[in-house]
């Protein structure tokens, strides 16, 4: 475990170059969840939209919230946002340039929420190629931990055993708990509140959200920072990381660019199906 992991301070970063595949909504929850649970919060604002932070400033004023939308702002910013904070939860844009890369770089723990269908897991293969590349890098110090979360599903259906299959062949694993496609989340959002604030009529969403928190983000429940002496030498420890995390970062978005600063080379074409995706990252 790195300084930076034993001394809290984590960045949570909700990655996919898909759009509409519910990173605000998980966002949102799981900041609010960790600040309810003692954590000191920041969101990262790195989608174009915006529309994470607009939510959190009606659902929970006092966590902080920074938009970066370039991954030269990320890189020169967002680590001193982690110092600050002992968690920092970010929205990662709906494309795969240099920002995502820059999140991914600087994470701790990165969460690819994805649709059920073989469409869906199609138009994730990039992201997931790409946190794959990026969990070993060059100092961070400690392996990037990723986790796909199955969003939006639809109720009283099953999941495509091949679309399971595919997101497995990604090479790590995805959340024991499945998020169904509900009105209540689409409510909270209009709301700019959290489901588990909404009364009997979000229960299932409130008990399946805090369920699905509760798997994958349980290292993060509680405040770890005492501002002390020795917690301010962890931060000292926690700064060198961070920016030996962000200089490996920013050489690596260097080598992906062609000419424009903020658009990524293309990967190699999505995983099909019966293929493993795994497999041909490990040779890139």
């Amino acid at each position: 475990m790195s300084a930076a992991m034993k001394a809290g301070f984590m960045l949570l970063a909700f990655v996919n170059s898909k759009g509409g595949v519910g990173k605000s909504t998980l966002a949102v929850h799981a900041a609010v969840w960790l600040h309810e649970c003692g954590a000191r919060v920041a969101l990262l604002d790195a989608d174009a939209q915006a529309g994470s932070s607009e939510w959190l400033a009606r659902a929970e004023p006092g966590i902080r919230v920074a938009r970066m939308a370039s991954s030269g702002e990320i890189l020169a910013h967002a680590p001193r946002l982690q110092i600050d904070a002992d968690v920092v939860v970010a929205d990662g844009p709906a494309a795969l340039g240099g920002a995502t890369v820059a999140l991914l770089g600087l994470a701790d723990r990165v969460l690819l929420p994805i649709g059920p269908s073989m469409m869906d897991v199609k138009a994730s293969y990039q992201t997931a190629r790409m946190i794959y590349r990026l969990r070993y890098q060059g100092g961070r110090g400690n392996p990037l931990e990723a986790f796909t979360i199955f969003n939006r599903v639809q109720p009283r259906t099953r999941l495509s055993k091949t679309a399971v299959e595919a997101v497995v062949k990604y090479g790590f694993p995805a959340a024991p708990t499945v998020v169904q496609l509900r009105q209540a989340y689409a409510d909270a959002c209009g709301r700019g509140t959290v489901v588990w604030r909404m009364g009997a009529a979000a229960k299932p969403a409130a008990g399946e959200i805090r369920r699905l928190f509760g798997a994958i983000l349980a290292p993060y429940q509680e405040r770890t920072i005492a501002v002390d002496q020795g917690a301010a030498l962890q931060r000292t420890g926690a700064a060198v990381i961070l920016k030996r995390r962000a200089q490996s970062s920013d050489a690596f978005i260097e080598r992906l660019y062609e000419r424009l600063p903020e658009h990524l080379a293309p990967c190699e074409s999505p995983v099909e199906e019966g293929s493993s995706a795994a497999g041909r990252s490990r040779q890139s």
